[in-house]
């Protein structure tokens, strides 16, 4: 008689299933989904504070944060979770540290200040109130671009003018905006342009 070979074949198959049950959960992600979950419960609480529900705990942070960013405290939750599930998609990945994650980390930081400093000088234009009264307003108020926006909108505005303020933070923030989403401004521009002057030969 042949040896059976259906008690073999069973074993490698259950040996097989095992090995794969436990590289998927060593390569189970898990300091990631603590990570993303612990963040997303700071955001949530941040935002219900900023509209009011948080409480004790969460009038100290409606005061931090619309002190230090104004109107734009609206934003940041929203901002805060987005960047750190890219920094934990990018950290606790394969590309980790690499020239791109550390360029679009940095392109987040400007947009946020440049909105900070964009809302600042929509609001008080050519006034130059002093860091304290920018905080109060902002936590009173809730405008302009607190105590970030006010340090950086109001250096602008004295060393350029307002419409030099303008024109930079407009620039830093179509910057931003190109180096997160890797498009090109100009590209864009010229296709739109490219585009219009094509319908417009057909409609001549």
């Amino acid at each position: 008689k042949r040896p059976s070979t259906k008690k073999k074949t069973s074993g490698r198959t259950s040996s097989g299933a095992k090995k794969r049950k436990a590289s998927s959960s060593v390569n189970f992600p898990w300091k990631r989904e603590v990570f993303l979950f612990a963040l997303l419960a700071v955001a949530v609480l941040v935002f219900i504070s900023n509209i009011g529900f948080g409480g004790k705990t969460g009038d100290a942070f409606r005061v931090f944060f619309f002190g230090v960013f104004g109107v734009i405290a609206y934003l940041f939750p929203f901002w805060l979770f987005f960047f750190g599930a890219f920094l934990a998609a990018n950290t606790y990945g394969a590309r980790r540290n690499t020239p791109r994650t550390v360029m679009k980390s940095c392109a987040a930081v400007i947009l946020l200040i440049a909105l900070c400093a964009f809302a600042h000088l929509v609001c008080y234009l050519n006034a130059s109130p002093t860091l304290s009264v920018i905080f109060k307003n902002g936590l009173t108020r809730k405008n302009g671009g607190g105590v970030l926006g006010g340090a950086v909108g109001r250096t602008l505005a004295e060393g350029t003018g307002l419409a030099g303020g303008f024109v930079i933070v407009i620039i830093l923030l179509v910057l931003a905006a190109a180096l997160i989403s890797e498009k090109s401004f100009f590209d864009s521009v010229s296709a739109s342009s490219r585009m219009a002057a094509k319908h417009a030969r057909e409609q001549s």
